[in-house]
């Protein structure tokens, strides 16, 4: 069989490939495979004969190999190598917790504080002063059936993700999206929307030609503790600094303190950090969406 033509071509294809293979190994290994030595050659052997053709790939598990010779198909002895990213996942050992100081015993133990401060409890060392009166930006906005939170949800992404380079038809397909998202778009007309949109923008910045900056993050230390707190809207302009927070519905207003009670401590602490990082004054709104009312903190 070896004195024949057939076996003369394969020979001379092989080798042509194998020097292929080497020289551009060489160049750009981590493209190309090499002639492998002692596991998983069929692939290598497919892909030199076969061109990767379907069909005629090499079996591992068959002893027959897809090249004829005076009509029979030759057999091969086929030895299964595992390569390390075939072996069965291993059992992972017994993790023990290694502790580098001995644990505290006894009941008069006193735990170190916390490493991080809750912004939604605590509040920051100086005062915090409290609110100023409400101010309108837009009347309220109208709604079908019961309230849902989602629906607060919707309208506050909505003024946030509002940008003044869209254009009319932008701006109205943005609105449908975000009301069927948070699943009001039966309940809030888009229309309606735009137009409450436009009124906070006036309100909040006149003329303002760049988007807001979405969940602004803040961080700080205070003493050997951290504090984080992300201002759901923040805008700098040249003369201050202002952020933003969302309130849930206040019922009209009527729930109005409770509110304010809860956001207190996370709006203290945005003053706080940014009083410390931004030479500009720092403004602070509380903005109910939905009643189309805004409270500034003192």
């Amino acid at each position: 069989m070896k004195q024949t033509d057939l076996w003369q071509q394969i020979r001379q294809q092989l080798h042509e490939e194998e020097g292929r293979l080497l020289y551009v190994g060489l160049t750009r290994a981590r493209d190309y495979l090499v002639l492998p030595t002692d596991a998983r050659g069929d692939t290598w052997i497919s892909r030199v004969l076969f061109q990767d053709a379907e069909g005629t790939l090499l079996n591992p598990s068959s002893n027959e190999l897809p090249v004829e010779w005076q009509g029979r198909s030759l057999s091969c002895e086929t030895a299964v190598f595992y390569e390390p990213g075939t072996l069965p996942d291993p059992i992972p050992p017994a993790e023990t917790q290694v502790y580098y100081f001995d644990l505290p015993t006894g009941k008069d133990s006193e735990p170190l504080p916390q490493l991080w401060i809750d912004p939604a409890v605590e509040f920051p060392p100086e005062p915090f002063l409290g609110w100023a009166d409400p101010e309108p930006f837009a009347s309220s906005l109208t709604f079908k059936g019961d309230y849902s939170p989602a629906w607060s949800r919707a309208v506050q992404a909505f003024l946030t993700a509002d940008d003044p380079e869209l254009t009319s038809e932008e701006r109205y397909d943005l609105a449908i999206s975000i009301l069927q998202t948070w699943g009001a778009l039966d309940s809030i007309a888009p229309a309606a929307l735009l137009q409450h949109a436009d009124a906070f923008s006036r309100w909040l910045c006149p003329g303002r030609k760049y988007r807001l900056a979405a969940a602004f993050p803040l961080e700080g230390l205070v003493g050997r503790r951290r504090v984080r707190v992300e201002v759901e809207v923040f805008w700098e302009e040249e003369q201050q600094v202002t952020a933003l927070f969302f309130a849930d519905y206040a019922d009209e207003m009527k729930k109005e303190k409770e509110r304010l009670k809860l956001l207190a401590p996370k709006v203290a602490w945005a003053l706080h950090l940014l009083k410390r990082s931004q030479p500009k004054p720092v403004v602070c709104w509380v903005v109910f969406a939905l009643e189309g009312q805004a409270v500034r903190a003192r």
